[in-house]
């Protein structure tokens, strides 16, 4: 058993701790599907890591969604406030959420299977603002403790760091990709010039 967040799109509605049943090779998927009545689409707000420091596995942290159609064919594409607010505060500034969202964190391709999710840990962020600031978060009070667990204030770093990083493996693949259109431009028009040439008596 998992313990994941429950977030009803209806925002008179509380979050909920909601408990997924793992089975063999599908794991969580059956029981993300019954909560949501529908067909189920998986965005990573955190991606899993290893802190090389003291190699201590990071679970990421996944929201699963309805593909806006559910299995009666209706539609919702009411947005979903408070798991917007998340998405924000991990550095995900256009991502939407529409619909119930169910959030899971899991270890993904490390293959360490799944660790439990409580409501407190995410409660502030959702309910109150995506700014993690502890005056924020208190409503200008006394920080008497942590706002939010270290995994989440540093999830906005993480994803603009692998953002950087993917950014960066781009913009070499195009330069990669424009010097071999190059190439091969000079190597044809070498070619041409050399069937144009008349022949020496």
């Amino acid at each position: 058993m998992v313990l994941a967040v429950f977030i009803p799109f209806d925002d008179s509605k509380p979050l909920e701790n909601y408990v997924l049943q793992t089975t063999g090779t599908e794991g969580v998927t059956p029981s993300i599907q019954t909560a949501l009545q529908g067909d189920v689409l998986e965005t990573p707000l955190l991606r899993p890591s290893i802190r090389e420091v003291n190699n201590t596995t990071i679970a990421g942290l996944y929201a699963y969604h309805n593909s806006f159609s559910s299995r009666d064919g209706t539609v919702n594409r009411t947005q979903n406030i408070r798991a917007t607010r998340l998405s924000m505060s991990c550095g995900l500034l256009s991502l939407r959420f529409h619909g119930n969202v169910v959030l899971v964190r899991s270890f993904g391709y490390l293959n360490r299977g799944f660790e439990d999710l409580g409501l407190e840990s995410i409660r502030g962020v959702c309910c109150i603002s995506p700014d993690l600031r502890c005056s924020i978060q208190n409503f200008g009070g006394t920080c008497t403790s942590e706002v939010a667990p270290s995994w989440l204030t540093n999830a906005a770093c993480e994803n603009y760091h692998d953002a950087g990083v993917l950014a960066r493996v781009a913009l070499a693949m195009t330069e990669h990709h424009e010097s071999d259109e190059s190439d091969s431009s000079s190597d044809s028009a070498k070619s041409y010039d050399s069937d144009d040439e008349e022949p020496t008596q």
